[in-house]
């Protein structure tokens, strides 16, 4: 069972369909800009999809389900009282929402919005002062913050201590930051990478820009080498989406155990192996008497990949099943000729010719004059 690292995401994955469903969004931020759209909780640290919940439209029945704090905390529910942190964007955000976060045992982290209840109107100007002054003979109101400020707000709502950050991050442009996890006004000199900080970002925004992308991350990988298929179905569609989320999950466990050390670099490579392991269970076990040689080298083709990466029972199985099918006589042939029988019954002749012949008078036959019988791995 995976254990998510102390940090989580929180953002949106849009499931990419255009037919008609009652779900489907317009997201012109997403590549595919329309689709099934998901809320999605994932490891910041690691590539894994912890939760997701569907989008519902808002209905008589349900009015608040798409509510904000209700949603933020129905998503959030199986991590309760962890002591993680939650990173958000400004749409989830809130002074309620980070408050009954807090009362539950988790941190939050996030960009908020200007005009959001109970924050400073200071905050979200971009003027110092609200007196109006004469620069330039031109009346004007306050002075303007200079680029890459920041101004510091701490404050203690019903007992959740809330810690707000205003920062020009560009000319006219504020970017507020909540967090109830860290009160830390401090702004280091250096970057974490080495370089300088330039634009005097804190300890805070430095921690969000690390946090921020586990739910971005996952859906490229999503995206660049997916198994979806063209459908007109949403369930088939969300299925498929579904599939490519597993695999990614899969893999991140088997990179922690130590199982596939090898596979950070080559997704396209893990799915391979995982399909070879999950066809070659069946292929072994399909029975190889009347197939055509195509299909044979086919599925041992298959087997044979897949021998090396089975478990020790249905590796036997797929031995076995090579050993056997290459002790098979030729059944077909590269001429392609009447089958005899219907030749001799004056027969349809479009249906009579056919590649396959007798094990024992080597003549060709059609499948409908053909018996196909099953054998054990047991018998020779």
């Amino acid at each position: 069972m995976f254990s998510p690292s102390e940090c989580l995401t929180l953002d949106e994955t849009l499931s990419l369909f255009r037919g008609g469903v009652y779900a489907k969004n317009y997201m012109p931020s997403k590549p595919g800009k329309y689709g099934i759209l998901l809320r999605t909780v994932c490891d910041s640290k690691y590539r894994y999809f912890c939760n997701l919940e569907m989008f519902q439209r808002r209905n008589s029945d349900a009015e608040s389900c798409n509510k904000t704090e209700e949603l933020v905390c129905r998503i959030l529910q199986p991590y309760f009282n962890t002591n993680r942190n939650v990173t958000m964007d400004r749409y989830y955000t809130a002074v309620a929402t980070s408050h009954r976060l807090y009362q539950n045992g988790l941190t939050c982290l996030g960009t908020i919005m200007s005009n959001r209840k109970n924050l400073p109107k200071k905050a979200a100007s971009i003027y110092i002062g609200d007196e109006w002054v004469t620069v330039n003979n031109k009346r004007k109101r306050g002075v303007k913050r200079p680029e890459f400020s920041s101004d510091f707000y701490f404050c203690n709502y019903d007992g959740t201590p809330l810690f707000l950050q205003s920062y020009i991050c560009k000319k006219d442009r504020v970017l507020n930051f909540l967090s109830t996890s860290s009160r830390s006004s401090f702004i280091p000199a250096k970057l974490p990478d080495g370089r300088d900080n330039r634009k005097k970002k804190s300890e805070i925004n430095l921690q969000y820009n690390l946090s921020k992308g586990g739910v971005d991350v996952c859906d490229y990988m999503c995206r660049s080498y997916s198994c979806k298929r063209g459908t007109r179905r949403w369930p088939v569609s969300l299925f498929f989406t579904f599939i490519d989320m597993v695999t990614i999950n899969s893999q991140t466990i088997c990179e922690l155990n130590g199982l596939q050390p090898n596979l950070r670099k080559s997704r396209v490579e893990f799915l391979r192996n995982l399909a070879l392991e999950l066809i070659a269970p069946y292929a072994a076990q399909r029975n190889s008497t009347g197939l055509s040689n195509y299909l044979l080298d086919s599925i041992n083709f298959v087997l044979k990949r897949a021998n090396d990466c089975l478990p020790e029972p249905y590796a036997l199985l797929v031995r076995d099943n090579l050993n056997r099918s290459q002790s098979l006589p030729d059944q077909t042939t590269k001429s392609k000729k009447q089958c005899y029988i219907c030749s001799q019954n004056n027969l349809n002749w479009s249906k009579g010719r056919t590649f396959k012949t007798c094990i024992k008078c080597s003549k060709h036959v059609c499948s409908e004059h053909s018996v196909m019988f099953t054998r054990c791995s047991n018998c020779d």
